[in-house]
């Protein structure tokens, strides 16, 4: 789940709708909030998995991939939410060894680009 949500929002983010022609004319949505995006997509997976070392790292991973996002807002809702995670997974994991290897994750990740 957290890999198909990472890219469906890279994949947003890289879309191009000034050239491509709507496949619906008539149907209209509002730009949404990047930080809406980011939270409903991950706050409850970041709280949910925090025990989990193995969710906690997928979900750290994706979050530091979107942060190097092209669309600056959805790049630092995704850095916030990436802290929060980093929060509820130092809180829930009982292990020093598994918050060390958590913190560690990520570390020059950057697959953008």
């Amino acid at each position: 789940m957290i890999c198909r949500l990472e890219k469906l929002l890279l994949d947003w983010t890289r879309a191009r709708p000034e050239t491509e022609a709507p496949l619906f004319s008539g149907l209209f949505l509002p730009d949404t909030s990047r930080a809406a995006l980011i939270e409903n997509a991950f706050a409850q997976i970041a709280r949910d998995g925090a025990g989990q070392i193995e969710v906690a790292e997928r979900l750290r991973a994706a979050l530091l991939r979107l942060a190097d996002a092209p669309d600056p807002a959805l790049a630092e809702a995704a850095r916030t939410m990436a802290a929060r995670a980093l929060d509820h997974a130092d809180a829930a994991l009982a292990l020093e060894s598994e918050r060390a290897r958590l913190r560690a994750t990520g570390d020059g990740i950057s697959f953008l680009p």
